[in-house]
């Protein structure tokens, strides 16, 4: 093809080509830029309401650990309340207990005891008690001590205890009541 036209005139159809082109790649990236900024919007929207809708799923999770720990303590609490009602009333049963077992060997008489053994059953404790009385009066003394106590029962002298009048070995059984 001949080019015919003048030079003027074809610098100005390339600068309107140029301005075309440069206002057609202007739309195009104007356009691109907001199709990029929609994405963005709609990631950021996305990305929102997974997070509030997770912020729900985690303040259930939290509580739901909070109560189990809330639980697991309170059954602590209640394990260690009850161990100490189990000592509080082992105490209290050791204390009448102890007082009773002063009175056995707090007596002043002339007896000297041996030895003392203690068994626990279900209700009672059952105890032995051995040793040496200058006098029988004294082991008539230790017996009635032994039967005024309301919380002694069944108090056993051995047969060889009463045999004698003076320098007596003696051994006896009895219970004592678990309050």
């Amino acid at each position: 093809m001949i080019n015919l036209l003048p030079t003027k005139e074809k610098e100005t159809l390339a600068k309107t080509n140029r301005w075309k082109l440069s206002v057609i790649l202007s739309g195009i990236v104007a356009v691109g830029c907001l199709v990029f900024l929609l994405i963005l919007v709609f990631i950021n929207f996305f990305i929102t309401f997974e997070i509030e809708s997770r912020k729900g799923d985690i303040e259930k999770i939290s509580h739901q650990i909070e109560r189990d720990n809330l639980d697991k303590f309170e059954e602590k609490i209640e394990k260690y309340n009850r161990r100490f009602q189990e000592i509080e009333s082992f105490y209290n049963a050791r204390n009448s207990f102890k007082e009773s077992l002063e009175k056995v060997v707090n007596y002043t008489g002339d007896l000297d005891l041996d030895r003392i053994s203690i068994e626990d059953g279900p209700d009672s404790l059952r105890v032995s008690v051995s040793g040496f009385s200058r006098h029988r009066d004294n082991l008539i003394e230790f017996r009635n001590i032994l039967n005024n106590d309301e919380k002694i029962n069944r108090v056993n002298f051995s047969s060889e205890s009463w045999i004698r009048d003076e320098n007596i070995r003696f051994s006896v059984n009895f219970e004592m009541k678990n309050e």
